[in-house]
């Protein structure tokens, strides 16, 4: 996924849910199950998804990666 494409979809969900594609993708990034991501999806002809670990807290990752000053 091009960097400057917006996502069309943003979510915080645990590796298990995540459907097939992303789960695999997941899995071979290293992630188990329990795992909690920050997961973003630009909708083309296939999703296309970057799948980011979030360490600690969800808010506060979130405060940290994007409101930044």
């Amino acid at each position: 996924m091009p960097e400057d494409a917006s996502p069309d979809d943003v979510r915080i969900r645990k590796v298990k849910v995540l459907g097939d594609r992303a789960r695999a993708q997941a899995l071979q990034q290293g992630l188990g199950d329990n795992d909690l991501v920050l997961v973003r999806t630009v909708i083309g002809s296939l999703p296309e998804y970057k799948i980011t670990k979030i360490e600690g807290s969800p808010i506060q990752f979130l405060q940290d990666k994007y409101l930044q000053d």
